[in-house]
């Protein structure tokens, strides 16, 4: 029953990771856009760069091998974005693109998805560590 709805809650998760980390890319490319045409060229890989590869992690976690590897592909993706972060309030402070509170408040939600995710595949991680050590004490017996 636990691990049904563990993998319900990730799959509904994963969902909605992945639809806010091809959003963050969409928005990445638009920005970087944006910038160039205001000669700041520098910060729009930056910003594409960074945008693009939580997008792409977030992917990349999807067809992870392990535990281990879902969450540091998710962490990566979670570096990824906070970078991304960085240079959005970076460039709405030096009023290189408009304010966007709804984009930071994505990146935030974003944020707090993979924080959970990878709180909760952590806790799976040792369970099932917690499991092979069980077995293998008793294979011993």
């Amino acid at each position: 029953m636990l691990r049904q709805l563990l993998i319900q809650f990730f799959n509904m998760k994963n969902i909605l990771l992945s639809k806010l980390g091809n959003e963050i890319a969409d928005i990445s490319i638009d920005l970087s856009e944006q910038l160039e045409k205001v000669k700041k060229n520098s910060i729009a890989n930056q910003i594409i760069r960074a945008g693009t590869s939580v997008g792409a992690n977030i992917s990349e976690s999807e067809e992870a091998e392990s535990i281990q590897d879902f969450i540091h592909k998710i962490s990566i993706a979670n570096k990824e974005l906070s970078e991304f972060e960085y240079w959005i309030k970076l460039c709405c402070r030096k009023n290189l693109i408009k304010n966007d509170p709804e984009l930071l408040d994505k990146i935030n939600h974003l944020q707090k998805i993979i924080a959970k995710l990878k709180f909760t595949s952590k806790i799976e991680m040792e369970r099932r560590n917690k499991l092979k050590d069980l077995l293998k004490k008793n294979k011993k017996k």
